[in-house]
């Protein structure tokens, strides 16, 4: 369960589980190198693409009347996501939660 003061920062959430979701959407061209093309066909045929998600936080952890040292988390995440096939199923299976690693 979410709770969020209306004088919080509005992404400051405060929640007892570790579960966090999020949306990304965009586009951007870039130019790859052979390496990099190499990998992205390799992906392609496989039906799955590869992305490396890093978040760097600052958090502190509050309980009763005693809040801890503020902590700078270091996490990474592993994605694996299927790539849709011409016939619009994924070609790789469906998407799977993935845990993440952390590094205080």
């Amino acid at each position: 369960m979410v709770h969020q003061s209306p004088h919080q920062n509005p992404t400051t959430v405060h929640h007892a589980a570790a579960v966090s979701t999020a949306a990304v959407a965009g586009q951007k061209v870039i130019v790859l190198g052979a390496d990099q093309s190499l990998d992205l066909s390799k992906e392609k045929d496989a039906g799955v693409y590869e992305i490396v998600v890093k978040m760097y936080l600052r958090v502190r952890f509050k309980f009763g009347v005693i809040k801890t040292r503020k902590m700078k988390p270091k996490i990474t995440c592993e994605l694996r996501i299927p790539l849709k096939s011409a016939g619009g199923s994924s070609a790789g299976g469906g998407f799977e939660a993935t845990k993440c690693d952390w590094d205080r």
